[in-house]
């Protein structure tokens, strides 16, 4: 008979081993699982998806309306020019312009846009806006929306 402690033993080792790395490992997924909960579901998720469904909506209206859009900016002075087009009376008041990132939102820009005859507007950039953007170009009934990449000198939008 061998006379060795068992802890002295490969065999040992081997055979509790595995099951004590299995507890560690347990016990490691449940300090993780404590310490970084994930947050809970958003409290108005309801109202969320109906805010999506009226997007969707407004798009519609802008295809049912055959709307698009031209759009001129001058890269030296950041100066936008939107010339809206429409295959049926178009009623844009209320009009609204959001460049928004597609990472930071604190980068978001509103421009306000100051209208310059029959559905033509004009709004004034920052300087700093570069890089892709959502062009999102809306009112209570209609909406516009593209990716697009700045700087550039024209491009259309067509409502899809």
């Amino acid at each position: 008979m061998n006379s060795r402690p068992a802890y002295r033993n490969p065999w040992f080792w081997l055979v509790a081993g595995l099951p004590l790395s299995a507890v560690i490992a347990s016990l490691a997924s449940v300090y993780l699982a404590v310490h970084n909960a994930d947050a809970p579901v958003v409290a108005h998720a309801y109202q969320e998806g109906e805010d999506i469904d009226h997007d969707i909506d407004r798009q519609n209206q802008a295809k049912k309306l055959g709307l698009s859009a031209d759009i001129t900016l001058d890269p030296s002075t950041t100066h936008m020019l939107i010339v809206l087009h429409a295959k049926h009376e178009l009623n844009d008041e209320g009009i609204s312009l959001i460049l928004s990132h597609p990472e930071v939102p604190a980068l978001d820009v509103h421009p306000v846009l100051l209208s310059s005859g029959e559905h033509r507007f004009e709004a004034q950039l920052p300087a700093h806006i570069y890089g892709r953007r959502y062009f999102e170009l809306s009112t209570p009934k209609w909406r516009l929306v593209k990716e697009i990449s700045f700087p550039f000198t024209m491009m259309s939008i067509q409502a899809r």
